[in-house]
């Protein structure tokens, strides 16, 4: 459901509180959250040090930002992505995706959270060429550079930045819960059918995206000012370090669904 299943989960008494509340509670999408979330917290803690993850946010900034100026498509080069001015959007979001899983194949070490992570990109630009109209699918790389420029401001950065972060987490809280989810999905269970297991992965992903928005003004913010002193030059650490904080902040409103209201 949602991605392949690998392996079970620990027998630890956390991973056994998030097996508990998948049979007994998974009407309550939050609180599963927030055990997954504690109960994988050092693997969490390391993604916040992952250059795969580190990587692919960095790209966002530069991609965006090389909206702004006049020769799109040389900067686009430059960053490894291979476009050229005849290039539709969903041309230019594939060159993104494919330079994103060149570089996290450098990283073999991080697993399926660097694909986590290429998808969330590739899932955060087209939502925003998306928005700018069906169209710009099939409209040259003039017309794409017009609708990420427009996410190239403090305000909507941080929009995409949510879109991004929201997109990962959600994948890899499900890259947890799938190991187990099958096991739950029975006709004498709280979970009777695969439709009701998707019900359930469809209200975990829509917790997890409105939780981060704790993220949105943030990553504005930060994009601004880091772009603003670094005359729009952020480079790879800078991009490491939001992570490490962004990831903090989600990771933290994750927790709160466990939490009485």
């Amino acid at each position: 459901m949602g991605h392949n299943r690998v392996g079970t989960l620990p027998r630890t008494r956390r991973w056994n509180e998030v097996v508990g509340l998948l049979r007994t509670s998974p009407q309550e999408a939050a609180r599963v959250g927030a055990a997954v979330v504690e109960a994988a917290d050092n693997r969490f803690r390391r993604l916040a040090e992952d250059p795969s993850l580190g990587y692919t946010f960095w790209l966002l900034t530069r991609v965006t930002w090389a909206a702004r100026g006049q020769d799109f498509i040389r900067e686009l080069n430059r960053l490894g992505i291979s476009v050229s001015a005849n290039s539709s959007a969903i041309d230019l979001i594939s060159a993104v995706g494919d330079r994103v899983g060149r570089e996290v194949a450098g990283y073999p070490w991080t697993g399926h959270f660097g694909d986590f992570a290429a998808l969330a990109l590739r899932s955060a630009l087209s939502a925003t060429v998306a928005r700018q109209g069906p169209s710009l699918f099939e409209s040259a790389a003039q017309d794409a550079q017009r609708a990420f420029r427009t996410y190239s401001t403090e305000a909507r950065f941080g929009e995409l930045a949510r879109l991004f972060l929201g997109n990962f987490m959600s994948r890899a809280l499900r890259s947890f819960v799938d190991r187990e989810l099958v096991n739950q999905v029975a006709p004498t269970s709280r979970l009777r059918s695969a439709a009701d297991g998707a019900e359930f992965l469809a209200a975990l992903d829509t917790h997890t995206h409105e939780a981060a928005l704790i993220v949105e003004r943030f990553a504005g913010q930060w994009y601004s000012k880091n772009n603003w002193e670094t005359r729009g030059d952020i480079d790879r650490d800078q991009a490491q370090r939001f992570i490490t904080q962004g990831l903090r902040k989600l990771r933290s409103e994750l927790r709160r669904g466990a939490s009485p209201s």
